[in-house]
Order: structure tokens, then C-alpha cells, then sequence
């Protein structure tokens, strides 16, 4: 799924994504070979994970991220 941040910054952008291996049944942001969160020309991220059901419940309804694509 992709995701908009609150920020992109790489420190915004990595709390987030701490925060999202956190959740039950978390995932991650993608990321490139040098291990950097990977942006789209939009500034989107994308969520690697299980079970996007709870996660996109999560991303939304607690705050971590704008909006859930």
C-alpha cells in the first residue's frame, strides 16, 4: 500500500517506519539497495506487509501517516 508522511525527512521517515514494525502484524517501509526509504514522484511511500487490513486501520485512525493510498 502506499502511504503520504507526515514528513519526509529521512529522521521523519524513520520514526514512522519504527513505528510501523511495532504495530501487531507490522510491515515496513521499501526501501532501495542503499537502504534508504524509497519516495515515488508524488513523495509516496510504500508499506511491505501482512495484513494491510489492520495496518491501513492503524495508519489511519492512530495518525502515523496523512493518508493511506
Amino acid at each position: 500500500m502506499k502511504v503520504r508522511l507526515h514528513n519526509n525527512d529521512s529522521k521523519a521517515a524513520e520514526a514512522t517506519d519504527n513505528t510501523i514494525k511495532m504495530l501487531p502484524g507490522g510491515g515496513k517501509l521499501k526501501r532501495n539497495e542503499k537502504n534508504e526509504i524509497i519516495f515515488d514522484d508524488e513523495g509516496l511511500a510504500t508499506v511491505e506487509c501482512n495484513d494491510p487490513g489492520f495496518l491501513t486501520f492503524a495508519l489511519k485512525n492512530q495518525g502515523y501517516v496523512l493518508e493511506v493510498i
